[in-house]
């Protein structure tokens, strides 16, 4: 699944796991890791303009291991909290380890995700999420909705 060429998104919006307003915990159980996020959602790349809030849940799997793993499997489910409703994912991908041991998708990727869920206008939307993740931790937040 691909971001739709010239394809103008319906929705943008930004976050940024950055922020001193973002609040992340993390639970190291049995070889595995459970990290939430959670934090407010931008209509702006600036993030001067609040519209919204995100909340995360994701499962890293055997993040004890011996030799340091570049990257380490994940799972989850993102959920963004916007004015017309909710729009929810799933997370299946590799994350990165940062030296204080947080778990993060690695910078310049652009990754697809279906929508899973949505509530109020976004009840039964269909369509893909594209997040494109950058170096300075901002998230653009990319969706299209099947018409």
């Amino acid at each position: 699944m691909s971001i739709p060429d010239g394809k103008t998104p319906d929705l943008i919006f930004y976050y940024s796991l950055a922020l001193p307003s973002t609040t992340i915990n993390k639970n190291e159980i049995g070889t595995d890791t459970i990290q939430t996020a959670h934090g407010i959602i931008f209509a702006d790349r600036t993030l001067e303009s609040p519209i919204g809030s995100f909340a995360f849940n994701i499962t890293i799997f055997e993040t004890n291991k011996e030799t340091p793993a570049l990257l380490y499997d994940g799972t989850g489910t993102n959920v963004y909290f916007l004015p017309q409703g909710t729009i929810s994912n799933s997370v299946n991908l590799k994350f990165k380890k940062t030296p204080d041991g947080l778990f993060f998708v690695p910078p310049s990727l652009v990754k697809v995700y279906q929508i899973l869920s949505g509530s109020e206008d976004f009840l039964n939307a269909r369509g893909i999420i594209a997040q494109l993740t950058n170096i300075d931790l901002i998230r653009d937040m990319l969706v299209y909705f099947e018409k």
